[in-house]
């Protein structure tokens, strides 16, 4: 297991890594360049906020969680961070590493193979960000 830390801008995110629980327990370059979009475009983001809260995310099959997190500490956002079971430990390890930032994360297991995790899953309104 190794420790990295991802940083764009004034916000950071520490991250526990390992090969071990699978391919999601690396951070890809894809997550790194999603942390930078968000990093350039914190304001637009912040503006998608409900009215006297935070803004919502559900990370779908987080890995380390390096996206999810990086948006709970840069727009303290309240952030659902969901992978398959054998990652769901090194989720919330990394939720833990970064539980003093401005946001929230919570971890929660989601298999897609899995007929009672749900029943369908939409994205009609879903826009890239």
């Amino acid at each position: 297991m190794m420790t990295e830390v991802v940083r764009f801008g004034e916000v950071e995110v520490r991250l526990r890594t390992d090969w071990e629980v699978g391919i999601g327990g690396s951070t890809w370059s894809c997550g790194l360049k999603v942390c930078a979009y968000v990093s350039e475009n914190l304001e637009a983001l912040r503006s998608r906020r409900r009215e006297g809260g935070r803004l919502r995310v559900c990370e779908l099959g987080a890995g380390t969680g390096v996206v999810g997190l990086y948006l709970a500490a840069a727009c303290g956002a309240e952030v659902v961070l969901t992978d398959l079971e054998d990652h769901v430990e090194l989720l919330r390890a990394n939720a833990a590493l970064n539980r003093d930032g401005a946001g929230e994360a919570r971890v929660e297991r989601w298999d897609w193979d899995d007929d009672d995790d749900a029943d369908a899953v939409l994205g009609d309104e879903a826009e890239p960000f």
